[in-house]
């Protein structure tokens, strides 16, 4: 609806996710596709999941495997993953075989899938544990900041917060640590 109550987008879909880019993903008769604000199916509702648009891209699922959509509907990165999550900073987490790694937007895998666990890039940082230890590495994959914690959570405003054992505290980009005695 728009603001004066007026039905923009008819009532005829199963589910809807929230409007991003332009583009909300939209599912009818058990498949996923795109519509545009004015309710236009613009892209096919073939895919068996969907994230949402960002930075021009959207993950879809087909068959268990996911790639990366442009907002034509073309292929941009094969349908190869067990699990893609949107871009941020001009990358992406991707999983594959239970390994977490990042991929750019012509579908390099800028760091490859060898850590546990990652956080998305924020600041030009982001978190990659591995043995149960996070750091930060940059767009590159080169280790910013050693793999010493044992939880972090991604750069804001230039400090990241991190815990050792029972103590918590932060770190900025260059890994000072800021921790109470």
């Amino acid at each position: 609806m728009d603001a004066s109550g007026k039905e923009m987008i008819p009532l005829k879909y199963e589910k809807v996710l929230h409007f991003s880019d332009g583009f909300c993903g939209a599912k009818i008769g058990g498949k996923w596709g795109f519509i545009n604000k004015e309710g236009a199916e613009v892209i096919p509702f073939i895919y068996d999941r969907v994230g949402i648009f960002k930075e021009g891209l959207a993950a879809v699922e087909i068959k268990d495997k996911w790639g990366f959509i442009n907002k034509d509907g073309k292929v941009i990165v094969p349908l190869r993953y067990d699990l893609l999550f949107p871009f941020r900073e001009g990358l992406a987490e991707m999983r594959l075989n239970y390994k977490s790694g990042f991929i750019d937007k012509e579908g390099r895998e800028v760091i490859a899938c060898k850590y546990d666990e990652v956080l998305p890039f924020n600041e030009g940082l982001g978190g990659v544990c591995l043995g149960g230890k996070w750091g930060f590495v940059n767009k590159q994959g080169e280790e910013a900041i050693p793999r010493i914690y044992d939880m972090v959570l991604p750069f804001s405003k230039g400090l990241a917060s991190v815990r050792i054992k029972n103590q918590f505290g932060y770190i900025n980009k260059e890994g000072i640590k800021y921790f109470e005695d």
